[in-house]
């Protein structure tokens, strides 16, 4: 489900203030109720209700569709609908209609996850690789960034990008 920036903003800020997921277990019970239980596994769901609901978005927004045709973060949205107020059903609506409307003009391609739950783990990090193997100089690019004591910086951030499955997230975890 692609959302634009603009509606992705709208949706956590509107998300954030529910208090059906305001702890990390009620947030974990909604995911659970809106048939989402393997994916909750593999979400972050901790923390604040901002930082949580972002993770939520983001990852379900990625995940895409199954094989039954529903995308994760259409049958989340489903779920949520019931809780909120009018306007903020009818923002949901919009939203869910422009996944329709999206449907009918494209599609599926090969960046589509087209396959059913149990078969989820691709796309997520799942732990250390154990023959994790070359990347030296990208590691020595971190630990430059990073690790210059000489620095008078307070809080230094480097972002790792790249196509899905490159090993972002396993040269990060080396690096750490």
């Amino acid at each position: 489900m692609n959302l634009d920036r603009e509606d992705r903003q709208q949706l956590i800020t509107l998300l954030q203030h529910l208090p059906e997921l305001g702890r990390e277990q009620d947030r974990r019970t909604i995911l659970e109720s809106a048939g989402l239980k393997q994916l909750a596994s593999n979400i972050d769901l901790s923390g604040s209700p901002s930082m949580a609901v972002s993770r939520i978005v983001g990852d379900l927004s990625e995940y895409g569709r199954f094989k039954d045709g529903n995308q994760a973060l259409e049958l989340f949205l489903k779920t949520i609908k019931d809780l909120v107020g009018f306007e903020q059903q009818e923002f949901l609506q919009r939203l869910l209609q422009e996944t329709k409307s999206q449907e009918g003009h494209s599609k599926p391609n090969s960046s589509s996850v087209l396959f059913d739950l149990p078969e989820f783990n691709q796309g997520l990090f799942t732990g250390p690789n154990p023959i994790f193997t070359g990347r030296k100089a990208e590691l020595k690019q971190l630990e430059k960034l990073l690790l210059n004591g000489q620095d008078s910086k307070i809080c230094t951030i480097a972002g790792l990008s790249g196509s899905g499955g490159i090993g972002k997230s396993a040269l990060a975890y080396r690096f750490a």
